[in-house]
């Protein structure tokens, strides 16, 4: 890597694991990283391939964060809340701080990505919530 080199290509954690073995010379093991890639092309100055970015979050905490996914696909970034059954629809390099849903004004690109992060969810076999049976209303 050049010292003070920039890559503006976003990652998420899940690249590092084949980042390593790559680097190290190791063989992938796309079974324990089927949604991450190696960062190497950012790191030696080319470009890497885009592709979105997924973030399932199927379940309740602490906090008031609901269970939900989304996605980020070039400058846009769909988020799908389930309790609510709504999704809310960003462009992040207009908006970055997400202040402006689009979901309305932009219904087929937010079934586009509605639909890619269905997908995904599936070849991934993510887990999705479910309803608890003990509770009651």
């Amino acid at each position: 890597t050049n010292p003070g080199s920039v890559s503006d290509q976003p990652i998420v954690s899940m690249d590092f694991f084949p980042t390593m073995l790559e680097h190290t010379g190791l063989p992938l093991k796309p079974n324990l990283h089927a949604d991450g890639r190696s960062l190497l092309p950012e790191l030696t100055g080319k470009k890497g391939k885009p592709r979105p970015l997924y973030w399932p979050y199927p379940h309740y905490h602490g906090s008031n964060w609901k269970p939900g996914a989304s996605i980020r696909d070039g400058d846009w970034k769909l988020i799908k809340f389930y309790d609510q059954e709504k999704v809310e629809l960003y462009n992040l390099k207009k908006d970055p701080s997400e202040k402006k849903d689009l979901a309305k004004k932009n219904p087929a690109r937010a079934k586009e990505l509605e639909y890619k992060l269905i997908a995904w969810q599936k070849q991934m076999k993510a887990k999705l919530p479910e309803p608890n049976p003990d509770y009651k209303n």
